[in-house]
């Protein structure tokens, strides 16, 4: 996967980057997750799953944007920000959070190709 450069994008097109595929990490930076339109995939470790992502109908344009997440048995909301964030792997245009039936997570992501 190939991360874009975002600060031009995001001047011009937040609306259409809100439903763009997505490339997020934890804040911690062992967990991921891949949005590519109705596919979502997540992995930690060593372990990768995949499953869907459906994009939460919104009365707005643009960010925040969520996401419903059901992957295996697990299923959860991401709602993604215009909001700069930074890992131990660098400095992302986004924030997410993820919460699930028994888990919250956050992180930074970008627009991936």
């Amino acid at each position: 996967m190939r991360i874009l450069t975002l600060s031009a994008l995001l001047m011009s097109a937040t609306p259409a980057l809100a439903t763009m595929p997505l490339a997020c990490e934890s804040d911690t930076g062992d967990a991921f997750l891949s949005i590519l339109g109705p596919v979502a995939q997540f992995w930690h470790t060593d372990s990768r799953r995949t499953g869907s992502a459906t994009h939460i109908s919104q009365d707005h344009d643009g960010f925040p944007s969520a996401w419903h997440i059901a992957i295996e048995t697990a299923t959860g909301i991401a709602v993604v920000d215009e909001k700069q964030c930074a890992t131990k792997h660098g400095r992302f245009p986004l924030s997410f959070v993820m919460v699930t039936d028994d888990h919250l997570m956050r992180g930074c992501c970008t627009v991936a190709e």
